[in-house]
């Protein structure tokens, strides 16, 4: 897998490649942070094609046909001289072997007039030890391609960007309250900004508070995405719902909370993987390299693992790639979709 070892961060080095319009032809993305995942995909690709997109542009998902995308790489621009194929969350873990052999000969392929882009969002492509992984980033690499792993910002970085995307708002955002908002709301950056745009509709001039962060802002969407799912392990799905209402009351982003959840549920499998294989904590830390100050996820997982088979996770796991398609799909009611997959949820667990 491609590691960089200077100062820059991915992101940092994406950001640059996109200002210069030096792109390459084949890209992985993938990392925890959704929303620069989408925003960076997003500059990708208006800056991989020109012309209509409806010839230029193709997107295809999880459940994609490999023939199809091979077609659709290989196909000459229309009426241009450029085009990008988008391959979203396509399963390499669990695609046939002929399928994933085709995948990584097909990155080696990409001619210039053609930008590739493969990114990661619900398949947890950042794993250790598998060859899957190493084989597909292997070709990449061979292709001149290039791997991101698109992380969190860190505190100072979101500090910093909170406190100008305020001051743009003409509100006043100092470092002590812009630490603490970071603190009490988390570092997801669709979620931080959510809640900054509240603030800024609050105070609407001066400077923010303390108080005015307490008064306004949600806390970290983790604490309750964690209760959430904890309701559904209990079969208490009235009590979701209204915790699923009240993250919909207070603004947070839809596709943030389905996204978390989906992060409870690796969790609870992980968990559940390390209990049958008789591993400890530290070993589910180690090999997941989950950060120090987000141990404590999996203390949460292994409360709720005692109502789960490998079966009911591989039905949730089901059940929630499902939600993800039809999230993505055109003029999808966001929440009336996450209302269902609650109550799906809770079945699979009531089932036998």
């Amino acid at each position: 897998m491609a590691y960089h070892t200077d100062y820059k961060t991915d992101e940092e080095k994406l950001s640059e490649e996109i200002r210069l319009k030096n792109l390459s032809n084949v890209y992985i993305i993938y990392g925890n942070d959704t929303y620069l995942k989408e925003y960076y995909c997003d500059k990708l690709v208006s800056l991989s094609y020109s012309g209509d997109p409806f010839f230029n542009f193709q997107k295809f998902g999880y459940d994609a046909v490999i023939q199809d995308v091979y077609d659709a790489v290989n196909q000459f621009p229309m009426m241009s001289d450029s085009k990008c194929v988008l391959l979203d969350d396509y399963d390499v873990f669990s695609c046939s072997q002929e399928d994933f052999e085709r995948l990584c000969r097909l990155v080696g392929e990409v001619e210039d007039g053609c930008v590739f882009i493969i990114k990661f969002d619900y398949i947890d492509f950042d794993r250790k030890k598998n060859s899957r992984v190493t084989k597909l980033s292997k070709a990449v690499e061979k292709a001149n391609g290039k791997i991101y792993n698109i992380t969190h910002r860190t505190k100072q970085q979101l500090t910093k960007m909170l406190i100008k995307s305020a001051k743009n708002r003409g509100v006043e955002l100092f470092e002590t309250e812009a630490a603490y908002l970071t603190e009490r709301v988390g570092d997801d950056l669709s979620v931080l900004k959510n809640e900054l745009e509240k603030l800024c509709l609050y105070r609407k001039t001066g400077k923010i508070t303390k108080e005015d962060i307490e008064n306004v802002c949600i806390t970290d969407m983790n604490a309750s995405v964690f209760d959430y799912v904890g309701c559904i392990v209990e079969g208490n799905v009235s009590k979701a719902l209204k915790l699923l209402d009240k993250m919909f009351f207070m603004k947070t982003d839809e596709y943030s909370v389905f996204y978390q959840i989906c992060s409870v549920y690796h969790d609870m499998y992980r968990a559940l993987a390390a209990k049958r294989a008789g591993k400890q904590k530290k070993d589910i830390a180690s090999d997941f390299s989950y950060p120090s100050n987000t141990v404590f996820r999996i203390d949460r997982a292994n409360r709720y693992i005692n109502r789960f088979d490998f079966s009911k996770i591989e039905k949730s796991y089901d059940c929630l790639i499902k939600t993800d398609k039809i999230l993505k799909s055109y003029g999808a009611n966001a929440r009336e979709i996450l209302e269902q997959t609650t109550v799906e949820l809770a079945a699979i667990l009531l089932g036998d």
